[in-house]
């Protein structure tokens, strides 16, 4: 009885939080501009776009094109004052976009993070132009998974070289 209580809630709460999410975007959102947004081509707004140069080299219209994608996401991404970042982007198969994506402002700092990347990848992942989206955090797990071999005495050096890394750290600072 008590996990259909909970379900009975838990269904409830889902439905109140997602007319909050949309009465908040309604209040903010300019509904021609996402779908001015929305009609862009993704892989063109990759392949214009510069990663190397965070500050200028991502086209304008590519942030923007992935926040109108997002669901209720967005909502708590415009109210803290945060948004989406991307960090990588490539164009696969000619007609795929692989992207890297981050949070910045507000997003960084709020416990929620990890789930709101979650929800993000969730979220762009139903546009099938995109094909892999991974969190900055996960690009580096990738890469760090891509040490680990099983292999004791790689593990053993991966460890003095982190204690060395930490020693010449606070010789420097002190």
């Amino acid at each position: 009885m008590s996990d259909k209580l909970a379900d009975e809630y838990r269904n409830q709460i889902r439905l109140q939080m997602h007319e909050e999410a949309n009465r908040r975007l309604q209040e903010v959102i300019d509904p021609r501009e996402d779908a001015r947004v929305l009609a862009l081509s993704l892989v063109e707004l990759v392949k214009e776009s510069d990663f190397t140069d965070q500050e200028e080299g991502i086209h304008p219209d590519l942030i923007p094109s992935l926040m109108a994608r997002l669901g209720d996401v967005r909502a708590s991404l415009t109210g803290h004052g945060g948004a989406l970042t991307v960090r990588e982007g490539e164009i696969e198969d000619d007609d795929f976009v692989k992207l890297v994506v981050g949070l910045d402002g507000a997003c960084v700092a709020c416990g929620a993070a990890p789930n709101t990347l979650t929800q993000i990848q969730t979220d762009l992942l139903f546009d099938g132009t995109i094909k892999t989206i991974e969190s900055t955090s996960q690009k580096i797990s990738t890469q760090v998974r891509r040490l680990t071999t099983g292999s004791a005495r790689d593990y053993i050096m991966m460890a003095a070289l982190g204690v060395l890394v930490i020693y010449l750290l606070l010789e420097v600072m002190i």
